[in-house]
C-alpha cells in the first residue's frame, strides 16, 4: 500500500478552503488510493496557522480519513541531532518529527504545500537509518 507523509502545509491546505494550495491538494487527494502518516507536532503546527474557529476542522479531517500519528516519544535524540545537523535549514520540531517518521516508517513520500525540495536535504539521514 502506498502511504505518504503529511506537513503542515499540507494539512492546513487540505483544510482551510481559503488556502492558494488547497484546490490542488484536494485535487491530488481525489487520485490518491493509500494511507497517510503524520505526527502530533505537524497536527499542532497545523492549527497554530488556523483561526480557532477552524481548528477543530484539522483533527475531524484526520480522523476521517484515517490518519496514522507515528509516535515520535523514542525519537527525540534524533530529532534534536536532526535540528542541530541541519540548522542551515528550515528545521524545527515539526520537520524534525517527519524526518524521524520517514525513518521509522521508511515512507518517502512527503506532501506539502511549499517547495517538495525542502526535504531533499534531509534524505540522507532518513535513508541511512
Amino acid at each position: 500500500m502506498r502511504s505518504a507523509l503529511l506537513d503542515t502545509g499540507a494539512l492546513v491546505a487540505i483544510v482551510n478552503r481559503r488556502d492558494r494550495f488547497h484546490s490542488q491538494l484536494t485535487d491530488l487527494l481525489k487520485d490518491y488510493d493509500g494511507r497517510f502518516l503524520t505526527t502530533w507536532p505537524v497536527v499542532a503546527e497545523a492549527c497554530s496557522f488556523m483561526p480557532d474557529r477552524l481548528q477543530g476542522r484539522v483533527l475531524d479531517w484526520i480522523a476521517t480519513a484515517g490518519v496514522e500519528i507515528v509516535s515520535i516519544d523514542a525519537g527525540i535524540d534524533f530529532m534534536r541531532q536532526t535540528m542541530a545537523e541541519y540548522g542551515d535549514l528550515p528545521c524545527d520540531v515539526a520537520d524534525a518529527s517527519l524526518v524521524y517518521a520517514a525513518s521509522k516508517t521508511r515512507v518517502r513520500d512527503i506532501w506539502s504545500s511549499t517547495e517538495i525540495s525542502s526535504y531533499s536535504g534531509y534524505q540522507t539521514v532518513a535513508a541511512s537509518l
